[in-house]
């Protein structure tokens, strides 16, 4: 009787080494989905983190156009954009016309500074 029961309990002792091999895998399986969904919580709070901050820029920047207190740093910038659109326009165009020359480039240039200059004047004071 012992003798029929002995390859029954090896292959029990085999089934429960198995079973604890798994048991392990499944504990570094768990272990690792734990770390990677920590790291994952983390990089979500930072990229919430900093649309909140990108919002409450937005946000102050909104209340500044609405107030009229931002006139004093948008209107350069935008002369600034302007005087660089109304530059690049005019040699441009003066590149294309071939009876224009150098000097002609020159004097378009420095109509247009002495314009913005104007502008940009009118615009602050």
């Amino acid at each position: 009787m012992i003798k029929e029961e002995v390859p029954k309990n090896l292959a029990l002792v085999g089934e429960l080494d198995e079973a604890r091999e798994r048991e392990v895998q499944l504990t570094e399986e768990m272990e690792l989905l734990l770390m990677n969904q920590q790291e994952e919580q983390i990089q979500w709070q930072g990229k919430f983190s900093q649309l909140h901050q990108e919002q409450n820029r937005t946000r102050e920047e909104l209340e500044l156009i609405s107030t009229g207190k931002s006139w004093n740093w948008l209107v350069p910038m935008y002369v600034n954009q302007l005087e660089d659109r109304l530059a690049n326009y005019a040699i441009a165009r003066a590149l294309k016309s071939t009876t224009l020359g150098c000097a002609a480039i020159l004097g378009l240039c420095s109509a247009l500074i002495a314009h913005s200059s104007r502008v940009m004047h009118h615009l602050v004071w």
